[in-house]
């Protein structure tokens, strides 16, 4: 990649996590994965602490990373854009566009609460994702006390992002972690009307360790059983439902 190349892309100064290689991050592909910092929400179980916030320091140039990928383009098989939220970064299309031209997969990870950037990546041909995974956090009223605008409520955001990515056809999937307080039995009932049957949904319990707010370092991890029994509710209003 040219550093004239670099510069009309526009993202010769972003800074982003690297992983060269996951087997867990893209569904049935060795991929590796860009984790973009900065978030608009604040959720307290949250694990990538440092990325929210701005302030890890074990970040790399994007441009460095393109081209490691580039590189090793014949050992993988996709990049998975994570974050933080990634589509907070202005120049996302830019990035999903360059990942294309060498011949990879895109899975974008989103909180999905900005659907008109969303919306935007399906405008033009080459900057469309080929898979996404969209996070289901809790129920709408508890989304006001995750913004780090406190008080937004992200939650009809949310819902436009389900509905358009259903209308596009695009394979995605769901997920939620199963937080105390935060997502339990009600939870599922509430969510289910906005995920379609034929869309995977997968439940993960919180696991405490590095956590944005530390005292939920000190936070049961919920048991295998309540999380069984959430996803069994989820599969009986018809879901395709996973523990993961």
């Amino acid at each position: 990649m040219s550093d004239a190349g670099e510069e009309e892309r526009g993202f010769t100064e972003q800074l982003v996590g690297f992983r060269k290689t996951s087997l867990v991050d893209y569904p049935a592909k060795v991929a590796s994965v860009l984790f973009f910092p900065n978030c608009n929400f604040r959720c307290p179980w949250c694990h990538n602490r440092d990325l929210v916030l701005g302030t890890a320091d074990d970040l790399l140039p994007l441009t460095l990373c393109l081209e490691t990928i580039e590189r090793r383009r014949h050992l993988i098989q996709g990049v998975a854009i994570s974050g933080g939220e990634p589509l907070l970064y202005e120049d996302i299309e830019s990035v999903i566009g360059c990942v294309h031209d060498m011949g990879l997969s895109v899975k974008l990870d989103t909180n999905g609460s900005l659907p008109e950037r969303l919306e935007k990546l399906f405008t033009e041909p080459g900057f469309q994702p080929d898979y996404i995974a969209i996070d289901l956090k809790t129920g709408a009223a508890g989304y006001p006390s995750l913004a780090a605008s406190i008080g937004k409520d992200f939650f009809p955001a949310i819902s436009e992002s389900l509905r358009l990515l259903t209308g596009l056809g695009i394979p995605f999937e769901v997920r939620s972690v199963i937080c105390p307080g935060f997502f339990g039995e009600d939870t599922v009932v509430e969510l289910a009307p906005y995920v379609p049957r034929d869309i995977p949904w997968f439940f993960t319990p919180f696991a405490p360790g590095n956590c944005l707010d530390p005292a939920w370092n000190e936070v049961r991890s919920p048991s295998l059983a309540e999380v069984k029994a959430i996803a069994e509710i989820a599969l009986r209003f018809g879901k395709k439902a996973f523990i993961r």
